[in-house]
Order: structure tokens, then sequence, then C-alpha cells
């Protein structure tokens, strides 16, 4: 890990604040202080939520956001891949859809870009946001899975002709019916795909939110913990 000095996570919100539990699990940081960090500023305040933590020399940046997708992840990677050491992007949702913009009061947005969380997202409730999304989603399902699977095999090519150290999962099971509202499908993946996923393992552990889609802190960093020997991590 001596080389590794700068890392970057990139995801939804299944992977936001969680760079506590990354520090956790696998630099070794004290699970109790991070995870009063974690609940302090991404469940009690999560207006004033700080994206990294260092850990003896070695800090962890956190570009993900809640609601983004796939593409969203594409253009922060491109941002941000140049500062780092090592790259963890955990995809997101297969029919989701980020544009350019900013609508006045809707939470879903960062870095100018609105997030439509889905196919059924919110999106759907707010009149603005109704607006931009609808022709979007006149088109299939299907064209706007393939529309992320393109965006998410462009993002893993440039990691790979960056020739800097990565790996990708998504934080559900693509083979199953999900929360994400397309069928399932299998993904052709390479040598840095993380063989499993943090939703199937938290809920399986009773680790899962009652929303469906999101997990606990701690279950996170069991699945951290346990997938950690794949990490493609600079030595």
């Amino acid at each position: 890990m001596s080389k590794a000095n700068r890392i970057g996570l990139f995801g939804c919100s299944n992977l936001y604040g969680y760079h506590h539990a990354f520090a956790d699990a696998v630099l070794g940081a004290n699970k109790l202080e991070k995870l009063n960090a974690y609940l302090d500023e991404h469940v009690y305040n999560t207006k004033n939520i700080t994206d990294q933590v260092t850990h003896n020399g070695t800090t962890i940046s956190n570009h993900s956001f809640p609601g983004c997708g796939n593409t969203y992840i594409n253009e922060m990677l491109k941002q941000k891949l140049d500062d780092m050491d090592y790259v963890f992007v955990q995809f997101t949702g297969l029919t989701r859809i980020d544009v350019p913009g900013y609508v006045e009061g809707f939470p879903f947005q960062h870095n100018g870009w609105v997030f439509s969380g889905g196919q059924n997202g919110y999106w759907k409730q707010h009149d603005t946001t109704v607006s931009m999304f609808t022709d979007h989603y006149s088109r299939s399902t299907e064209d706007t899975v393939q529309d992320n699977l393109a965006v998410i095999k462009q993002t893993v090519d440039m990691l790979e002709q960056s020739n800097k150290p990565y790996n990708w999962c998504f934080y559900y099971d693509l083979a199953k019916t999900n929360k994400e509202d397309h069928e399932p499908l299998v993904l052709d993946t390479n040598n840095k795909f993380i063989d499993s996923d943090p939703h199937t393992h938290c809920f399986t552990m009773g680790k899962g939110a009652d929303d469906g889609v999101h997990f606990m802190y701690d279950g996170y960093r069991d699945w951290l913990c346990k997938i950690k020997h794949q990490l493609n991590l600079p030595r």
C-alpha cells in the first residue's frame, strides 16, 4: 500500500460517505472512530459531509453522489483520474440518466449535472425535471440500458488505457431481478472486476436498508474485508 497515496472512489449513494469504511477495511483504520465519523457526516449532517479521509499517509477521496448515474461517474473519473494512484469504481443502475444543467430546489444534482435516479426515479416528482427527462425515457428501457453499458465500457477502457491500478464492480448483482428496473443480464468483464457485490452481501447478512436498495455501514465494511484480496492496489 505504500505507493497508493491517493485513492479515488467513484459511485452513487451506495458509495457516498463510505470512504470511512474503505479506510477501515482496507487501510486498517479504527472501526469505531470511522463509524462515528461516517454517522456524523453522512447521516446526521449530510450538508456538511467531507469527501475524504486520510490514514497513515494515504488519502481516500470520494467522488460519489446520491442519485447519480454512470455518465456522471464517467465524467468525474475523467476529471480526477490524473490525481489518483488507485481507482475504485462502483457502477450504479442501468436505467439512470444524467444531464448537464441545474434545477432550483432539486436535491439530486451536483457539479452541474442533474440526476434522474432511474426510469421510475425522483425526476417524476418535480415539474422541471419531468420536462427535462421525459423525452429521454420515451425510448425503450433496452435502449437506456445499452447506453449505460456503453458508458461503462468506455469508462473501463479509459482506466485500462491509463495504466493506473483500478478495480470495478456494480453495487448490485446484474444477474438478478433488482430495484433498478431492467431485466437481469450478464456482462462481459475483465480481470479488474470484483466478483461480488455489496448489495447481495449486505442483504444476505441482514445489513440491508428498509428501502431494499441501500445498506448499512458495517455491512459494507464487512464486504470490503471479504473482497479486499481482489483489489489491485499498488504494492
